[in-house]
């Protein structure tokens, strides 16, 4: 069996964590741009999805930021009882109660 695909998750995961760590360090143009490229590279990996819209949020982008949430809402919801291992569907419930509250306070701010 070929590790390729693990090393392919293992870079992916170690760029997301960069971004992160710009957006720790408050170095929020950085994570936005790194946490743009990641998701558009690729779309369906949640955490860099949800990297990005709360760097949008932190930009001052609602509008951005409301997509963005709802399109790592509807990858995480197809997640959800779908994981054999109940921690990882725990972190999923979690991340879900997470982006609403965002959305939440997007809404709040907005209305």
């Amino acid at each position: 069996m070929s590790n390729t695909p693990k090393r392919t998750t293992d870079s992916l995961d170690a760029q997301v964590g960069q971004a992160w760590s710009h957006h720790y360090n408050k170095q929020n143009e950085v994570a936005l741009a790194e946490f743009r490229k990641l998701a558009e590279a690729n779309p369906s990996h949640i955490d860099a999805n949800f990297g990005y819209a709360l760097s949008l949020k932190t930009a001052g982008d609602s509008s951005a930021a409301t997509d963005i949430f709802h399109k790592t809402l509807t990858l995480v919801d197809a997640r959800i009882g779908t994981q054999s291992d109940d921690d990882e569907d725990s972190r999923y419930r979690m991340l879900k109660r997470m982006i609403e509250q965002h959305l939440g306070q997007i809404q709040a701010l907005q209305g």
